[in-house]
């Protein structure tokens, strides 16, 4: 079954985290982090989000491991989505 981008787009936060995945290895971990909307970023041992007003986010990974994975997902599923 793969994630396609509205089912991704329409994951909404549980009470609980939970896990959306395509069966291939590519996982989606939906985690209720922004339990404090007047904090406009979240940070752990892997990565760091800041969320803008207009509703979007960067999100900035800490390890080179997973920029690394995360661009053969993105390879992948969206060919010709990464600059050269």
């Amino acid at each position: 079954m793969a994630l396609s981008d509205v089912k991704v787009r329409s994951a909404k936060p549980e009470a609980k985290a939970y896990k959306l995945t395509d069966g291939e290895g590519m996982v989606l971990l939906v985690h209720p982090i922004r339990d404090n909307p007047a904090k406009d970023v979240y940070e752990d041992e892997f990565f760091s989000i800041r969320y803008y007003q207009k509703g979007t986010a960067h999100l900035v990974f800490k390890r080179l491991e997973l920029i690394e994975r995360m661009n053969d997902i993105i390879a992948k599923h969206f060919p010709g989505m990464l600059g050269q």
